[in-house]
């Protein structure tokens, strides 16, 4: 999946009130060490080969594992900012609950079981 978008600077509240509005409580970006190389005309080249952007809402998480490129002019303001996502997986957290109710009854059995059978 592309994902190549241009945007002005007075639209950003606006797409940042929709996404958050959609029920996004927050939004991750973790990247790799980057590749950094300039091109013969002085623009400077961030590259981070791998990138995972995490979109985390009440009982779900979406996670995106890709790549980033951030071309910069020469006085170092953003000419082209190039993501490219691979992988999309979905994670959902309601099952979180079941499972940490379930260790912390096994859990409790287990501590029951061993002051019954300390003699």
């Amino acid at each position: 999946m592309w994902l190549l978008a241009e945007t002005t600077v007075e639209v950003l509240p606006r797409l940042c009130k929709i996404k958050y509005d959609s029920g996004i409580s927050e939004e991750l970006l973790f990247v790799d060490l980057a590749n950094e190389y300039r091109l013969s005309s002085g623009q400077l080249v961030l590259e981070y080969e791998k990138v995972i952007q995490e979109s985390v809402f009440d009982q779900l998480r979406v996670v995106r594992n890709g790549q980033l490129r951030i071309i910069f002019s020469p006085d170092l303001k953003v000419i082209i900012f190039f993501s490219l996502f691979l992988q999309l997986h979905f994670l959902n957290l309601g099952f979180g609950n079941h499972l940490i109710y379930y260790c912390n009854h096994v859990q409790d059995c287990n501590n029951n079981n061993s002051n019954n059978n300390k003699y």
